[in-house]
Order: C-alpha cells, then structure tokens, then sequence
C-alpha cells in the first residue's frame, strides 16, 4: 500500500500519493525557477494553481 498526502490547491483538496506529489512539487519549483517573473512571481504561481 502507497502513503498518500492531502494537499490544497487552488483552495482545492487532493489526495495523492507520495511519488506524485514529489513529481509535482519539482514540476512547479521548476516552474517557478525557470519563468523570470521577478515580483510577479507569487501571483503567477496563484495562476497556475
């Protein structure tokens, strides 16, 4: 049996399993890392979220 977080996004609730949640955590540091949003960075990832 896999371990699972609960996680809010969006003001949404998700269940995932650990793997996915690592795979998006470093999708959206990434993310956040590689787009040069500068001060808007904060609202961007709101966005996406």
């Amino acid at each position: 049996m896999k371990q699972v977080v609960n996680i809010a996004i969006g003001n949404k609730s998700f269940t995932l399993e650990v793997d996915a949640f690592q795979a998006l955590k470093d999708y959206l540091s990434a993310f956040k890392t590689k787009s040069s949003a500068g001060v808007q960075t904060e609202e961007t990832m709101q966005e996406i979220e």
